[in-house]
């Protein structure tokens, strides 16, 4: 135990099994280890502290940090591993230990469930994406230039509350699964959606997790994602044209092979999204203080 507690790069799990083992080997020595008792505000309320001093005494840690760390070994293996892996803060962490497995387990499922609907948002907004064709071809054409405004406040919410692989590839995944079974399959949007989740996954993992950097980084290529959606209009020129001489009012074919056909414009298009993108992550992390703050 002790010369597990000299280790530098130790982990919080090791670090509060060792105390809890130091402090149980001193209560069958006869110390007194009734260390803790529940405060109303859910922080400990140090009663008999002889144990933790005298383990302090020689770790260099307070009585209060060593109870907190013990606190560490009420949790669930699933959350401990989370404060390990630094998905969880230490102080948030001993405040968890005071629930129950079943209210740890609720709260695992609420979370999941905000994800689901932050990916239902974020699947909307594509929709009102292509709601905008209705005006003009090239609103339907460009509005991936300046829908990530609004994707940027999706992604760092579902980011802060995923500090780990999957923030853009649920958002992205869930988009691509409705638009599979909505009829909207086409290998541009498949190829363009799984690629642009992956370099978004790839990204924030070479940048941290944990940091806001890592966030703001990794939504440039999801920032695109409109355009993989909107992308059988270049790949599929005909079949798209044909689409729209049947379903779209007279005269829509012809502005939207316009459209098509100006590649400088959007090559103009591709190239401000990028600007853009950074602003809308800029702007969402002044709105989402909260979930801004939490990261690194």
């Amino acid at each position: 135990v002790d010369s597990n507690l000299q280790r530098e790069n130790i982990l919080p799990s090791e670090r509060a099994f060792a105390y809890k083992m130091k402090a149980d080997a001193m209560k069958h020595q006869g110390e007194r280890t009734d260390l803790q008792q529940e405060g109303t505000s859910g922080q400990i309320v140090p009663k008999f502290k002889r144990t933790t001093e005298a383990i302090g005494a020689e770790t260099g840690d307070s009585y209060k940090t060593i109870q907190r760390f013990i606190r560490l070994t009420n949790l669930i293996p699933e959350i401990l591993e989370m404060v390990d892996q630094k998905r969880i803060a230490f102080n948030p962490a001993v405040e968890l230990s005071y629930y129950q497995r079943k209210e740890v387990i609720i709260m695992k499922k609420i979370s999941v469930v905000r994800l689901l609907i932050a990916a239902v948002i974020y699947t909307a907004l594509f929709v009102l994406g292509s709601s905008c064709g209705l005006i003009h071809p090239a609103c339907y054409a460009y509005v991936g230039t300046v829908i990530p405004l609004l994707f940027s406040f999706v992604y760092l919410y579902t980011a802060a509350g995923l500090r780990t692989f999957g923030a853009a590839a649920i958002l992205n995944g869930v988009a691509l699964i409705i638009g599979l079974i909505a009829g909207e399959g086409n290998p541009a949007l498949i190829t363009g959606m799984i690629i642009l989740a992956l370099l978004a996954e790839l990204i924030r993992r070479m940048n941290g997790y944990e940091t806001l950097k890592g966030v703001r980084r990794s939504f440039i290529p999801l920032a695109f994602s409109f355009y993989a959606y909107s992308a059988h209009w270049w790949t599929n020129t005909e079949e798209s044209l044909a689409a729209a001489v049947e379903e779209m009012p007279a005269g829509y074919a012809d502005k939207m092979e316009a459209v098509v056909q100006n590649i400088p414009v959007l090559i103009l298009m591709l190239v401000l999204t990028i600007p853009v993108a950074v602003l809308g992550m800029r702007i969402a992390e002044k709105v989402l203080k909260k979930q801004a703050v939490s990261l690194e």
